[in-house]
């Protein structure tokens, strides 16, 4: 493994300013709320291609933003891990990470002491949380005894780290917790079978509440081929994973891509889409931690882009909350945080046209993809970053947000 650190300009991030919301509204699109973008700074660029990205916030309000360039028939360099950190208002010089790795994923999380960054299921690096952070101040990557592609990753309140994942060929789901003291991943605790048989199980997401409770959501697809989806389930666990409660289900036949976040005290989000053919952007939220659910809100949100028009649905939080977001596929990088709390806005974003957030890319088997983008709160803020349309092939940009809603 090689480990470097140098500057090197290549790649284009956008970084637009925008009132995004938390409006929701069951059974019917959620309606515009004004705001306006700010104009994209194009600070990076390259011609290779872009994957995985993935944002983090520190407790000092810093953003770290992480993403893969890979090589194409225009840069055939090797595969580069790109590190670059948002001190507002400028981003830092943009580092190589890591090169001449195979990346088949990305994720990283954080809590009040440090960062984590785990790659292709099984590596893993971290730094110390402070308002001087630097890329020098981040440990050499090491790598764990097991790989475990496609888990999710949480930060517990006691800094422990928290996988869940699945495992296709016993149908079932586990998670595992990494020791802060020992940096050991202890034994792994069995979560739920799937719910049904010729089932497989994927996209497993997991989240630490307030109060170290787990909550872990998956989608069950159609055996062996893995399309399409049946179901989406939930169930929480209140003792370090040593029992669960019987699986819940969120989402019937038709619906995949689950994510699932905590609040601050008891509150519990669940987020969800529609398959091509299905549709919507969909949201459910617990008061309770899980015991008990509000209505499904579909949410919808119109944005013009290159012309045609699509639909995004960016959860958020009032205060410090924050339901993730998941979005579709890959090229270009782009950053966006909103002015406001309680507002829903149209998104514009030129000639960077996006795909259908139904579509993804089908890594682990048909329609099981790998989700590409995350959310994280920046104080008040939510900040997020995507990837657009592979069929735009110009520079992309990051802006700073220099006008706000």
């Amino acid at each position: 493994m090689k480990l470097r650190w140098q500057g090197r300009w290549g790649l284009a991030l956008v970084v637009v300013v925008t009132a995004v919301a938390l409006i929701w509204q069951s059974s019917r699109p959620a309606a515009a709320q004004g705001g306006a973008w700010s104009q994209p700074r194009l600070v990076f660029e390259t011609d290779g291609t872009i994957n995985y990205p993935t944002v983090v916030t520190d407790a000092f309000g810093q953003v770290h933003a992480f993403w893969v360039v890979l090589p194409n028939e225009v840069d055939p360099g090797p595969n580069q891990l790109y590190y670059t950190r948002l001190d507002r208002p400028d981003w830092k010089p943009v580092d190589i990470f890591v090169s001449n790795e195979s990346f088949t994923e990305l994720a990283g999380i954080a809590n009040t002491q440090r960062i984590a960054l785990f790659w292709h299921g099984d590596t893993y690096t971290w730094a110390g949380v402070s308002p001087s952070a630097s890329a020098q101040d981040w440990q050499p990557p090491t790598a764990l005894h097991d790989a475990l592609p496609g888990a999710g990753l949480a930060l517990a309140p006691d800094g422990a780290v928290w996988m869940a994942y699945a495992v296709p060929s016993i149908q079932a789901m586990y998670v595992r917790r990494l020791d802060p003291a020992s940096a050991q991943w202890e034994d792994p605790h069995w979560v739920a079978n799937v719910t049904r048989v010729q089932r497989v199980p994927n996209a497993v997401r997991v989240a630490v509440g307030a109060d170290n409770s787990l909550h872990v959501v998956w989608a069950e697809y159609q055996a062996p081929d893995g399309w399409p989806p049946l179901g989406l389930y939930y169930t929480n666990s209140t003792d370090q994973g040593l029992t669960w409660l019987p699986p819940q289900q969120a989402a019937d036949t038709g619906f995949n891509q689950p994510n699932v976040a905590t609040g601050p005290n008891a509150q519990v989000y669940l987020t969800w889409v529609g398959m091509v053919g299905v549709g919507g952007k969909y949201f459910q939220e617990s008061g309770d931690a899980g015991r008990t659910w509000g209505r499904v809100e579909q949410i919808s949100l119109s944005e013009t882009l290159g012309g045609s028009r699509r639909r995004a649905a960016y959860p958020g939080g009032r205060g410090r909350r924050l339901a993730r977001c998941v979005c579709a596929e890959q090229v270009r990088l782009v950053y966006v945080t909103s002015g406001r709390k309680l507002d829903l806005a149209p998104l514009h974003f030129g000639q960077c046209p996006w795909r259908d957030l139904e579509y993804r890319v089908a890594e682990h088997g048909p329609g099981i993809g790998q989700p590409v983008a995350r959310a994280v709160l920046v104080q008040q803020e939510a900040a997020l970053v995507y990837q657009p349309h592979p069929d735009h092939r110009g520079p992309g940009a990051v802006a700073d947000p220099h006008t706000h809603c």
